[in-house]
């Protein structure tokens, strides 16, 4: 264990642990304040997902949170 962070047992159980995996890259997103910038990130995520840098997971929490982003826009706030 000299030199090394984790026993053997530890190393052996981040290889393998699911909550262990790297997390996923996510693309920079404009800043949100219209209706170009909205498209902009839409294009972002999708692009990321064509590349497989994000997981559908993440990338439908991305979309509902861009859906509710363009209700703020529409609304002017």
């Amino acid at each position: 264990m000299k030199g090394k962070r984790l026993c053997y047992f530890h190393e052996q159980s981040r290889k393998t642990h699911p909550r262990c995996v790297a997390a996923p890259v996510l693309p920079d997103f404009p800043v949100i304040e219209d209706p170009r910038s909205v498209q902009i990130a839409l294009n972002q995520v999708f692009q990321a997902l064509l590349r497989d840098s994000i997981d559908h997971r993440t990338a439908a929490q991305i979309l509902c949170g861009l859906q509710m982003a363009v209700g703020q826009v529409k609304s002017g706030k």
